[in-house]
């Protein structure tokens, strides 16, 4: 499109440019050069002969704009085909398969366009008809065909169970998380399709060997790679999945987003063979733990390390050499500070049942130390520290108090954090605190608490180090950082704490309490089931029965 006069130029301008945000004055530059004799001009458009920056993005944008206005005149809709008042067929003029295309109306001056995909025009004439009926339906209850893609409707859910969190509309942060676990995985699974009207329905249907099998691509359980989880997932844990993908496409139906009938897997769900989750430490498995990490915290090399040493020691090089090269994997400075602190609160989360969130919490003035006199069986007398600790209100059972044997642990962590600062902790300062790293300057999260995910990162690594030095000690439960509570509530319970009080303790209710029995190891009750106790009723005229002289009493009866 040509232009005649400096008229239909500055009518262009405000119309067209200003659509795509050109300024008004800075077009009329272009305008303006008319007059001048050093511009040259082109099928009657003047243009400057020493543009400037914004000259060239406003001629930019007319080229733009003229190409739009162009193929408008372009009739884009070939061979048509007319098959409803809103519905009919056509070849794209733009596009170079010869496939049929459909384009339906959807109101609000809105038009659905899309390939069917196929060049024979029956076959296209009954998709089309068909995917008219589904879209006419789903726009007569309210739905909307215009469809963002997968990911996006993704990322829209979480950030509407993120809103259900924060205003407290029955969800909890735990449960969040797991949701975002979950629909990693479905993320995953969707990514041969781009929008949900795409979706196979049945796309679910390998999910549960999916899950436990690496052997297909993309699968997404791997004994050598996922070490922490040393067994594929569960039926129970499939079945939860399953349930939060079934949460993401029930939102999008009540979102009004089209999608066909999703067709979920059966998992068939055995609860007698389900496995305890976060099961309590074995009194024997506790031990193991504890005295390994007396070497684990003195460690100066990662596995990786290690075994680097060990290859180069083989090639019979040098000390200095393997040195060198095995310098990458030394763990650092700080790393053996936090190793340490680990260690400590590890010992406290097992002596006190906090959970690992509440302990994260804690200021040095939510501690009140006490101490008491305690005798040994041999009757030596020593002073042992007790910690009084109050749990801070903004926890998942909000204050409570907690007495412990742990006050030594807390003591020691005051020890370490002193050592390493030069400077005695202040009240108000977080126990488990974030103090920098060797790298770190500046950091936002120096004086912030250590974060869940870095103490879990220790756990798994405590625990991966012992499978590799210690590959004799094999543990027939999956422990977690959790189990410290379940291992705190059981060995009270065994000790003949009452579940009411100690509920009270944990910040758990009395019906949670009582499941915990179900965990109890029996056999660290051995004294208490084969004590001999005998009571004198027979003033009450109740007879007694002695197993030692059951004839003498069935003779009497």
């Amino acid at each position: 499109m040509g232009i005649s006069s400096q008229e239909s130029v500055k009518s262009q301008s405000t119309t067209g440019f200003s659509k795509y945000g050109v300024s008004k004055n800075v077009y009329e530059k272009v305008i303006k050069a008319k007059d001048s004799n050093t511009n040259a001009t082109f099928n009657d458009v003047v243009l400057p002969a020493n543009p400037s920056e914004d000259d060239l993005k406003t001629i930019e944008q007319y080229v733009k704009l003229q190409r739009k206005i162009l193929n408008k005149n372009v009739d884009t809709y070939q061979d048509k085909i007319p098959l409803t008042k809103k519905l009919f067929l056509f070849k794209h003029k733009q596009q170079e398969s010869d496939n049929w295309y459909y384009r339906m109306y959807c109101g609000n001056r809105k038009y659905k366009v899309e390939s069917l995909k196929t060049s024979n025009v029956d076959v296209a004439r009954e998709l089309a008809l068909e995917k008219w009926q589904k879209l006419q339906s789903h726009i007569d209850k309210g739905g909307d065909v215009f469809q963002k893609t997968n990911e996006e409707y993704l990322q829209d859910y979480v950030k509407y169970l993120e809103h259900k969190l924060k205003v407290g509309d029955g969800i909890k942060k735990i449960t969040l998380t797991a949701k975002r676990t979950s629909l990693k995985k479905l993320k995953t699974k969707l990514k041969p399709f781009n929008k949900p009207s795409d979706i196979n329905p049945k796309f679910l249907r390998d999910y549960v060997e999916w899950r436990r099998t690496a052997v297909i691509e993309g699968g997404n359980w791997d004994k050598h790679h996922h070490k922490n989880n040393f067994e594929p997932p569960t039926s129970h844990t499939i079945y939860k999945e399953v349930c939060d993908f079934r949460g993401f496409f029930d939102w999008l139906r009540e979102e009004n987003i089209y999608l066909k009938d999703i067709v979920y897997p059966k998992i068939n769900l055995d609860f007698s063979k389900m496995k305890e989750k976060n099961p309590s430490y074995s009194d024997d498995d506790w031990i193991k733990i504890v005295y390994f990490t007396r070497t684990w915290r003195t460690n100066l090399y990662t596995i990786a390390g290690v075994e680097l040493r060990r290859e180069l020691e083989k090639q019979g090089e040098p000390e200095e050499v393997i040195c060198k090269k095995i310098g990458l994997f030394k763990k650092s400075k700080y790393g053996k500070f936090y190793r340490n602190v680990w260690i400590e609160l590890f010992k406290i989360l097992g002596g006190s049942g906090m959970r690992l969130s509440e302990s994260l919490k804690l200021q040095w003035q939510d501690i009140d130390y006490q101490t008491r006199k305690v005798k040994s069986k041999s009757d030596k007398e020593s002073v042992e520290e007790i910690a009084i600790i109050t749990i801070p209100p903004d926890t998942k059972s909000g204050r409570r108090k907690v007495p412990t044997g742990a006050g030594v642990y807390f003591r020691r962590v005051r020890e370490l954090y002193i050592k390493q600062t030069g400077k005695t902790p202040k009240p108000t300062d977080y126990i488990f605190r974030n103090i920098g790293t060797d790298n770190s300057k500046e950091d936002k999260y120096v004086g912030m608490p250590l974060s869940n995910t870095y103490c879990r990162k220790l756990f798994y690594e405590m625990m991966e180090e012992m499978r590799y030095y210690k590959p004799d000690i094999i543990f027939t439960k999956k422990y977690t950082i959790h189990s410290c509570r379940a291992f705190f509530i059981n060995t009270r319970l065994e000790m003949g704490v009452p579940p009411a009080v100690l509920g009270i303790a944990v910040g758990h209710n009395l019906k949670t309490m009582m499941k915990h029995y179900e965990n109890i190891n029996v056999m660290n009750l051995k004294e208490d089931f084969v004590r001999k106790r005998r009571k004198k009723l027979e003033e009450w005229d109740f007879k007694t029965t002695d197993i030692d002289n059951y004839n003498l009493v069935k003779a009497t009866l």
